[in-house]
């Protein structure tokens, strides 16, 4: 199954230190070039970053480039990375988009793609016994 994450999700997780939860539970996910460059490139020293490079190492995190969506409600969005992250998870057909920004969440729902956020992953997570607790996940998080 494929997901696509968005930078705000890889970066939450991986301050969770829950960040390989996308593997365990989805296996490949994608994320576009423009999400790879905010959270390794620009994001040098900062949560994410060894996340993101070590699971791009063992092949489960892919970073593609995509065409960004002609589709006006996708083009209302301020962000290149907003536009791409929803035009690749049109493109590769995936089962969902991860992300918490509510500007992105918003287009994606009247465009029909389904969403999760970091919490639904936690949810998952612990429903599949991956973690004991929601709780300490969330207060590494914050």
């Amino acid at each position: 199954m494929i997901v696509v994450v968005d930078s705000n999700a890889v970066i939450g997780l991986a301050k969770g230190k829950a960040f390989g939860l996308l593997h365990d539970l989805f296996g490949t996910t994608y994320i576009p070039a423009s999400v790879w460059d905010e959270v390794v490139e620009k994001g040098a020293g900062r949560a994410g970053v060894a996340e993101a490079k070590a699971a791009k190492a063992d092949g489960w995190l892919q970073s593609r480039p995509v065409a960004i969506s002609t589709d006006p409600i996708i083009q209302r969005l301020r962000k290149a990375a907003d536009r791409e992250v929803i035009s690749l998870a049109q493109a590769c057909g995936a089962r969902w988009l991860i992300t918490e920004d509510q500007e992105v969440r918003a287009v994606a729902n009247s465009l029909s793609v389904d969403l999760l956020n970091t919490g639904d992953i936690l949810i998952l997570a612990k429903r599949a016994g991956l973690i004991p607790d929601c709780r300490s996940v969330l207060d590494l998080m914050i």
